[in-house]
C-alpha cells in the first residue's frame, strides 16, 4: 500500500513539474511571441524610414563628396545655402499653390462625390468603380496618359478644343510656365480624389440613418442637415483626410517629374523636385540633404499646429 501511494505521490509531483515547465513555456511564447513577429516590421521600417532620415540629416549638417561619403561634420554651410538659393521664394510659392489647390479643391469635388455616392441610385456601383479607377492605377502610367492628352501636337484635348472652336491653334500646355502648373495642378487634383472619396465615404455610413431621419422629421433642410449633423461627426474623418492628403502632396513627385521635370524655367519645382534635381542632377546631395531636412520641419509644424488647432475646435 505505501509503495503505491509512493508511486502515486511520484507521479502526481512529476505531472505537476510538467504542467509548470508547460506553463512556464506558454507564459515566455507568450511574452516573446508578439515581439518576434513585430521584429521584422520594425527591421524594415528601420531600414526604409529611421536609417534615411537620420542619414540624411547627417548629411545635412555635414560636408559630403560627390560619391555621397561624409567629410566632416558639423557643417551648417548646407542650411546657409537655402537662404542663399536664388529661387528660394518661387520654389517655397508653388509647393504652396501645389498643395493647397491640390488639396482643397480635390477635397471639395471628394466631398460632394461622397455624398452623392452615399445615396441609393442606379449604376451607384459604376460610378463607385469610375471614381476609384485612378486609385487602382499606377500614378507613372496613369500620368504619362495625361501626358499624351496634354500633347501639344498629338493630345486630344487640343483636338477637341479646336473642333468646338475653343482655340484655333495647337496650344503646348506643357510648354509655358502659366499653363504647365495648371496642367499638374489638374492632374494632381484628380490623383487625390478617389483616396478622399473612400476615406469621406466610409465616415459618412457610419453615421446611423436615425440621426437623419430625425432632422428630417425637425425640418431640416439638405445644407442646415450637413453643417449641423454631417459635418460634426466626420470631424475627425476629415482631420485625417486633410493632414494625409497635405502630407502626400508635399511629398509628391512622380506627377511634377514626369509631365514637366519641374520647368518649363522651374515654373513647376516645388521643394521636392528641387531636392532631387540638386541630388542627381548637380550632385549636391550637402544642399540636398538640408533642403529635405527644411521640408520635414515644415511638415512637422503643420501637422502639430493644424491638430492643435482642430483640438481647440473639438474642445469649444
Amino acid at each position: 500500500m505505501s509503495i503505491k501511494s509512493e508511486k502515486t505521490h511520484n507521479h502526481a509531483s512529476a505531472g505537476s513539474e510538467r504542467e509548470k515547465g508547460n506553463i512556464w513555456k506558454k507564459s515566455f511564447i507568450g511574452k516573446v511571441l508578439p515581439y518576434l513577429l513585430v521584429l521584422p516590421l520594425l527591421l524594415l521600417v528601420f531600414l526604409t524610414i529611421v536609417y534615411p532620415m537620420f542619414v540624411t540629416l547627417l548629411q545635412s549638417v555635414s560636408k559630403v563628396s560627390r560619391i555621397g561619403k561624409i567629410q566632416s561634420i558639423g557643417y551648417l554651410g548646407n542650411y546657409k545655402s537655402i537662404f542663399q538659393y536664388d529661387g528660394l521664394g518661387g520654389v517655397i510659392w508653388q509647393t504652396s499653390l501645389w498643395v493647397i489647390v491640390t488639396v482643397g479643391v480635390a477635397f471639395v469635388l471628394a466631398y460632394l462625390l461622397a455624398l452623392l455616392l452615399n445615396n441609393n441610385f442606379r449604376f451607384r456601383g459604376l460610378a463607385y468603380m469610375l471614381v476609384i479607377l485612378p486609385w487602382a492605377a499606377p500614378l507613372s502610367i496613369a500620368t504619362l496618359c495625361w501626358m499624351w492628352i496634354f500633347h501639344g501636337e498629338l493630345g486630344p484635348l487640343n483636338q477637341i478644343l479646336k473642333y468646338f472652336h475653343i482655340i484655333n491653334a495647337n496650344h503646348h500646355w506643357l510648354g509655358t510656365p502659366s499653363s504647365a502648373m495648371i496642367t499638374v495642378l489638374v492632374v494632381g487634383i484628380w490623383s487625390n480624389i478617389s483616396f478622399i472619396v473612400v476615406t469621406l465615404l466610409a465616415g459618412l455610413q457610419s453615421i446611423g440613418s436615425d440621426i437623419y431621419e430625425a432632422s428630417s422629421l425637425d425640418g431640416a433642410g439638405p445644407v442646415r442637415t450637413f453643417f449641423k449633423i454631417t459635418w460634426p461627426l466626420m470631424r475627425s474623418v476629415n482631420q485625417l483626410v486633410i493632414v494625409l492628403s497635405v502630407l502626400w502632396s508635399f511629398n509628391a513627385f512622380p506627377i511634377i517629374w514626369i509631365l514637366t521635370k519641374g520647368g518649363p524655367a522651374n515654373s513647376t519645382d516645388t521643394l521636392v523636385t528641387l531636392i532631387y534635381k540638386l541630388s542627381f542632377v548637380q550632385i549636391d546631395f550637402g544642399q540636398a540633404a538640408a533642403f529635405a531636412a527644411f521640408t520635414f520641419f515644415i511638415m512637422v509644424i503643420f501637422t502639430v499646429v493644424y491638430f492643435v488647432i482642430s483640438g481647440g475646435e473639438d474642445k469649444s
